[in-house]
């Protein structure tokens, strides 16, 4: 029951944000719910408690990029449900496959929208550009102005691109739902 919760879960949520660029809470809340109660029910308190953890780890791990805006509350949700309803062993092995398919899916999707030299600067930007602030304030070196003012540039010229990334959150879960990852070390 819920494996196929969580697989008309992660299809539903894929459905919307490819369609809307949106995740309905229609869908997580009451999913983060069921996962709460079905692994009470099945494991009890242990259920409840292995629930409980991979709820907070999805949250955990998922704010940080949520709160600096690279990625929506619904991600953060629909990590959250998949905690809630497989437990943290499970979600610890989604997390990782998830992450390898959202960096997958970015590439592909930078290099059809032919954004990737854009996006490849922009990331670069990020280390380089408040480096180069800082050397240019303590050293007023011109090369580090220069740099400083050219990845700001970067930053404040480029269009954000939105990638509907339940996509790669239901790749990633489905692969570690499968199986398919089981033979590596760290699954």
């Amino acid at each position: 029951i819920i494996n196929l919760a969580l697989s008309a879960l992660l299809i539903l949520c894929s459905i919307e944000d490819i369609r809307f660029n949106k995740i309905p809470n229609k869908y997580t809340m009451p999913a983060i719910l069921a996962g709460l109660v079905l692994m009470t029910i099945h494991g009890g308190l242990p259920g409840m408690k292995d629930s409980l953890l991979g709820f907070l780890l999805s949250v955990a791990l998922f704010f940080i990029p949520f709160a600096i805006g690279a990625m929506g509350a619904g991600d953060l949700k629909l990590m959250a449900a998949i905690g809630a309803l497989k437990g943290l062993q499970f979600t610890i092995s989604a997390l990782l496959a998830t992450a390898l398919a959202g960096g997958a899916v970015v590439i592909v999707y930078m290099i059809y929208k032919k954004k990737m030299k854009t996006t490849l600067l922009r990331m670069f930007g990020l280390i380089v550009r408040p480096a180069a602030k800082y050397i240019y304030i303590r050293s007023g070196n011109s090369r580090a102005r220069k740099a400083y003012e050219y990845f700001e540039n970067q930053k404040n010229n480029s269009v954000p691109i939105y990638i509907p990334y339940a996509v790669p959150i239901s790749i990633g879960t489905f692969l570690v739902l499968s199986g398919a990852f089981s033979h590596l070390p760290f699954f």
